[in-house]
Order: C-alpha cells, then sequence, then structure tokens
C-alpha cells in the first residue's frame, strides 16, 4: 500500500524533513536529482542501444525549486557525458537560492545555456529527451504567457517522438485534484519523490503523468512501515492521506483453511434482473463465484432461470412471476437471513417490483453486509433521503454507484462529481454510514474517514456489464475474511482492474467484454496464490 499526498500534505513532509530532522535541502535535491537523471540515462541507453549514435537532452526550468532539481539532473547526465542544454524560462529575476546555487555550479562547468533570442532559435523537436522542471506541486494558478508557450512547445517536440521526462509532476497539472491550470506538459514519464501524488492518481492528470517513478530520495516520513508508518505520517502531514493498493496487497486477501466447506466459504444473496434484464443477474453471480464464495442464491425473474443455469449453474436461482408477492417476499427475506453478503440492484429496474425487493431487503432484519448498486441506487435516489432510508438495516453497507448515479444520489452535477471524486465519496460514506464505491476511470473508495483511489484497470472496461462483475466481486471480497469493509471494497476494486488489464493484453481495448473479466479475476487471484 502507498500513499497519495496532495501539495500542502507533500510541503508538510518536506519542511519536517528540512526544518524539524535537520536534513539539508541540498540533499534531498541532490538525491531528486539523481533519480531524474538515472531514468533519463536509461532511456538514453535504450535509444542508443536501438542505433541513435548521439542523444541530446534539453532541460527546461522554471526559476523554482523544481528548477533546480532539474539543474542539478542536467548536471549529472552533462558529466556522464550527454550532450545537455538548459533552457530558463522567464529570464527576468533570479531563481530561488538553490536555483541559483544550482545554476552557477552548471556555469562553472561551462554546461550550455540556450533560449529563444533572435540569433539562437531553440527547436525543441530537434531533441531526444526534454526533462520538464518548469512548475512543480506547488502551482495554484492557470498557466499563462511565456510559460504556457514553453509547454506548448514542449507538447509539439513530443509528437515528433521527442520523450518528456516530468520532475516530481508535470507542469501545469495540480497536485490537488489533478485539474489541468490552462494547459499542462503531457510527459511520457514523470518522476516523484518521497510519495506519489493524487493529482497524477485522478483524471487527467495520471493521463498527463505517463509512467510514473516513486523515488524514495530520504523524506523522514518514509522511514516506517504498514500502521507504524501511517500514523507517523498523519502525525507529520495531517489525517488522512489518501491510499492505493499495488499487488503485494494481493497477499493480504486472507487464506482459506484447508478444512473448510461451501457453507462457511461466503453465502451470498444476488437479488437482480428484472423481466428483461437477466444479464447483470448471471454476471454478478458468476463474478461471486470466481471470487471464491461458496454458495450463490440468485433472487430474479423467472425469465432468467434458464439463462442463469445455462450460464452460472452453480447459482441457486429463487425466481418470481409478475409482481412479488407476499409469499416470494417472504422467500426473500428468509434468503437475506441465510446470506452472509447480499447484493441488490444489477438489472433489478426503477418499478414497483424493484422497490418491494430492495425495502425488502432494508426492512429484513440480517446482518449481512449489503451492496446496493445499479438500480437499487436508483431507487434509493427516488427517495431523496437516503439515510434515513437505510438507518434501519442491520449490516455493513457498500454502495457502488458510477458518477451519473451519484448526481442523482447527491444532486450534484456531474462537473462538481468529476472534480472532487475523493472529497465526494468521502462526504457522502460519511453521510450515509457506508462504503462509498464511487466507480470512474480512477474509482474512490470511502468510508468517510480513510479513501483509496484505484490505479489498475482501463478504458476497455467501459463495456456493457462490467460493473456487474465488479459488483459480484465486492461480494467476493466480503466474504474473504477481511477485517474492514474498507479494505475488502478497495481489494475488490482493484481485482477487478487487474483482470481488465489481463482483458486488454489478450483481446485489446475494443472486443473485450464484461463476461472476459470474470475469467480474468481468476487469473489474477491465482497468481497472489488464492
Amino acid at each position: 500500500m502507498e500513499y497519495l499526498l496532495d501539495d500542502r500534505q507533500m510541503k508538510k513532509v518536506d519542511s519536517n524533513s528540512i526544518d524539524e530532522v535537520g536534513i539539508p535541502s541540498v540533499v534531498l535535491m541532490e538525491r531528486a536529482a539523481l533519480a531524474v537523471s538515472g531514468l533519463v540515462e536509461r532511456l538514453a541507453c535504450e535509444r542508443k542501444a536501438s542505433g541513435r549514435r548521439h542523444v541530446r537532452i534539453l532541460c527546461v526550468c522554471g526559476k523554482g525549486n523544481n528548477g533546480a532539481d532539474g539543474l542539478a539532473a542536467a548536471r549529472h547526465l552533462s558529466q556522464a557525458g550527454f550532450d545537455t542544454d538548459i533552457y530558463e524560462v522567464g529570464k527576468d529575476g533570479a531563481g530561488t537560492e538553490e536555483y541559483e546555487v544550482q545554476k552557477n555550479i552548471l556555469k562553472n562547468l561551462h554546461v550550455s545555456f540556450v533560449d529563444s533570442g533572435q540569433d539562437n532559435i531553440v527547436q525543441f523537436s530537434e531533441y531526444d529527451f526534454i526533462i520538464d522542471a518548469i512548475f512543480g506541486i506547488g502551482l495554484s494558478r492557470d498557466v499563462q504567457g511565456v510559460h504556457a508557450e514553453v509547454i506548448e512547445k514542449i507538447n509539439t517536440a513530443e509528437k515528433y517522438g521527442t520523450e518528456v521526462v516530468s520532475v516530481d509532476i508535470p507542469s501545469g497539472i495540480s497536485a490537488l485534484d489533478g485539474h489541468v491550470c490552462g494547459i499542462a506538459v503531457r510527459a511520457g514519464h514523470t518522476v516523484t519523490f518521497g510519495f506519489n501524488k493524487l493529482g497524477m492518481a485522478l483524471y487527467p492528470g495520471r493521463e498527463y503523468a505517463g509512467s510514473v517513478t516513486v523515488a524514495d530520495i530520504g523524506f523522514a516520513a518514509r522511514s516506517s512501515g504498514g500502521n507504524e508508518g501511517l500514523e507517523a505520517l498523519e502525525r507529520i502531514a495531517g489525517k488522512c492521506p489518501v491510499m492505493m493498493l499495488d499487488k503485494s496487497d494481493l497477499q493480504n486477501i486472507p487464506k482459506r483453511n484447508g478444512d473448510v466447506n461451501k457453507g462457511n466459504c461466503g453465502k451470498v444473496l444476488i437479488a437482480a434482473g428484472s423481466e428483461n434484464m437477466g444479464g447483470a443477474a448471471c454476471l454478478s453471480a458468476a463474478a461471486a463465484y470466481r471470487t471464491g464464495c461458496g454458495l450463490v442464491r440468485v433472487f430474479t425473474h423467472e425469465n432468467n432461470r434458464i439463462p442463469l443455469l445455462s450460464l452460472v449453474p452453480e447459482a441457486i436461482p429463487v425466481t418470481y412471476g409478475g409482481e412479488p408477492d407476499s409469499g416470494i417476499l417472504s422467500k426473500l427475506k428468509e434468503s437475506c437471513l441465510w446470506a452472509d453478503c447480499i447484493v441488490a440492484g444489477p438489472g433489478l429496474s426503477v418499478t414497483d417490483s424493484g422497490r418491494k425487493i430492495l425495502y425488502t431487503i432494508l426492512a429484513s432484519g440480517s446482518k449481512a453486509a449489503l451492496i446496493i448498486d445499479a438500480d437499487g441506487l436508483n431507487i434509493l435516489a427516488e427517495r431523496g433521503d437516503v439515510p434515513s432510508a437505510l438507518s434501519g438495516y442491520g449490516g455493513k453497507i457498500i454502495l457502488t454507484p458510477h458518477v451519473g448515479e451519484m448526481t442523482r444520489l447527491t444532486k450534484q452535477s456531474i462537473s462538481d462529481v468529476k472534480s472532487q471524486p475523493v472529497l465526494c465519496a468521502k462526504e457522502y460514506a460519511l453521510s450515509t454510514g457506508t462504503v462509498c464505491v464511487l466507480k470512474d476511470a480512477a474509482t474512490v473508495i470511502s468510508d468517510g474517514a480513510s479513501a483509496f483511489v484505484n490505479m489498475s484497470g482501463n478504458c476497455g472496461m467501459a463495456t456493457a456489464g462490467s460493473g456487474d462483475v465488479l459488483t459480484g466481486v465486492v461480494a467476493g471480497m466480503m466474504c474473504a475474511g477481511f477485517d474492514d469493509a474498507l479494505t475488502a471494497a478497495a481489494t475488490a476494486v482493484y481485482v477487478h482492474g487487474l483482470a481488465g488489464d489481463i482483458c486488454r493484453e489478450r483481446f485489446g481495448d475494443y472486443a473485450m467484454k464484461a463476461w472476459d473479466l470474470t475469467d480474468g479475476v481468476c487469473e489474477v487471484l491465482a497468481k497472489a496464490g488464492r
């Protein structure tokens, strides 16, 4: 697990290391420069190995400490024998103290400074590599004037084959929420320091950052791991850094004991699939089984019985025809009390039947984990007072809205939800007492106190039924034995995204189908030894 820090939190980490611990800023800067120059050197050697005899590097620097990092990296590259030039953005006035120190060293070493004067027009596209060191994480205004012009030149050069490496964050991207401050550098690679930045985990910042390398340059807050490390970081940077999972976290999925049986591997009830929407029930049931559930009972319209048993013969159907009457709703309540985890909503339809099913589940007296998805959320949105609707349920509730469903639940606009997804998910989870899984290209999972941003998955997963598969995977992780629902839900989203990444390799972005994801889940869990 890694932490995602915003600009304010990262500045506190930096200040703590320098002012409280006593690590000189020049030491941190030198290690940052080595991380950047090391990546550029490896990329440059790859170009030479492919036949490029002469590699040229241009370091484009603003006059702050991000620019100073760039100057120090350029020094290492020049001393390693690479043809390295410096381009300063904003010629008037001195830079920060650190910048002027680094500049003076380069002058003494006779490293070339170039500009765009009348007799020396710099063609950015003539360089093999551009190091973007214009703005760091502290940018809080739109980029304008000469800085915008230079960023446009960098992006144009990238289109002609120049590789762009950004220092800490692509210039023009907000470290807080990933929005573009007017214009931003489109980097192929970003070397960021200490911790990944929240703005490079959220879109569009994630797309602009390219491949991100997190370099440990010696910040004191990284000295401990696990809960001890989180406590130390929170003391320095403030409460609740946002987190992300990586593949090592798959080892935290609880292992099965050797003497288990289907009855104690998780009993799941899926209330899904109206008269003409049976596919959602099949996808969720298949995904739940693929994620380790021992028994899956599906409460669905009778039209779905044959397709369900054809596609998921392990499923246990409980069906109704027409409007669910008191007898079938009594069976639904009985199933709720049987289940360890309940899913309500995929393909349910916003009808009187759907409403009866959802509210029967909420009033069932069950203490099972309850995942409300799709039309279950739309039915809740009709009511308006969601906290009141959920207040009588006895178990933990997980809500899984996509952005459109979130707008109906919160009455916010799409732009409001997408511009602040972490804040939106945290506030909604807190107000409803749930775990909120806000689904988007960068899915956010929060219980109101902590949050994860998911880093797996791809655009090929934008296909009908992908969310139904996720719901089944969440159900599986809820039955796996995690200590808390937040970690279980975050792990489910991560596994689902990894399954999508496997399917992308196999089928590409266009041909991937939701059913393929269920097989992808198998591979993810098998590789993790689960």
